[in-house]
């Protein structure tokens, strides 16, 4: 049997692999369990890429989030006539979209990027693409690098 650096726990007759995980973002340990080791560092990998991420809340949905972040970050000092052009392409190209439903934590920079290809390739002009690209883009990079 190989040795793990993991501990082995037994609860109801199961054998379990234990792992105490700390990072800088995360106020208590959090114990994380597996089956296997390569489970557990499935799951250890995945909350170390979150956590170094900033992304704490994996149940917020990409939707509630931009417009937070419209309303907070991004159209702090803007005029009014660019906030119209926000909420416009919000609800215009955004609403209903495939980015719309995608949890926080698992959207990446891909996805944005496949939104943007679907747009041309549904014969949107180079302007409505770059328009949508405008608030979106820094949304997803704002939510991984705060």
């Amino acid at each position: 049997m190989a040795r793990t650096r993991y501990k082995k726990k037994i609860k109801n007759g199961n054998t379990y692999y234990f792992f105490r995980f700390t990072h800088k973002n995360l106020r208590r340990p959090r114990d994380l369990y597996g089956k296997t080791v390569a489970e557990l560092d499935a799951k250890i990998q995945k909350l170390k890429n979150e956590m170094d991420h900033n992304v704490h809340v994996s149940k917020v949905k990409f939707e509630d989030y931009l417009k937070i972040w419209l309303e907070t970050v991004r159209c702090i000092s803007k005029k009014k006539g660019t906030i119209g052009g926000y909420q416009s392409t919000y609800r215009n190209h955004i609403l209903g979209s495939i980015l719309y439903d995608i949890p926080i934590s698992d959207l990446n920079v891909l996805d944005d990027q496949e939104y943007l290809n679907d747009l041309l390739r549904q014969g949107h002009s180079y302007n409505v693409v770059c328009s949508v690209r405008n608030p979106v883009s820094p949304c997803i990079r704002y939510a991984f690098q705060q």
